[in-house]
């Protein structure tokens, strides 16, 4: 069932952490998002795709202290897909890996503002993920065709901003 972002909003996760975008010297892999903030200075905002209206169009992301607006794209990496902020262009192209497109799901869960959502090319749901090779613990990747069914994983919380 699809949901409704509030825009702009911030974006938590299970383990109470606020996702942010990594500023750890991880080479060539700039735009990487993890949930490591007790609060959040990276707010989301949503554009509404005019080709798909289920899909909550290209989520972009606004740091307060650079001021750079990105579009979230899954990138491939030899442990899987990873969610990052590198798209500097929307793409609406679900044909395309690159396709800047992600759909939010209402969870069968009753919590007041909490989602899953989905990339819309591959449609794997994203969830925090351990990347030990990086050094990180909590990398927002797209890992599965299936939703968590307890919930523990893959389902986010809204907050404002």
């Amino acid at each position: 069932m699809a949901t409704t972002l509030s825009s702009p909003f911030k974006w938590k996760s299970n383990n109470k952490r606020y996702l942010r975008l990594h500023g750890g010297e991880i080479r060539n892999q700039d735009g990487i998002l993890e949930f490591t903030r007790e609060d959040s200075s990276l707010i989301f905002t949503k554009e509404i795709s005019q080709n798909y209206s289920e899909c909550v169009n290209q989520i972009e992301w606004f740091h307060k202290h650079s001021e750079a607006n990105c579009y979230l794209k899954v990138e491939q990496k030899e442990e899987g897909w990873l969610i990052v902020a590198t798209a500097h262009t929307p793409n609406d192209d679900k044909d395309d890996e690159n396709c800047t497109l992600f759909t939010p799901e209402k969870p069968d869960i009753v919590k007041p503002n909490t989602f899953r959502i989905r990339h819309a090319q591959n449609n794997l749901y994203l969830r925090p993920q351990k990347l030990e090779q990086y050094g990180l613990d909590a990398a927002l990747c797209a890992v599965s065709s299936k939703p968590d069914d307890t919930g523990e994983v893959d389902v986010f919380t809204i907050t404002g901003s």
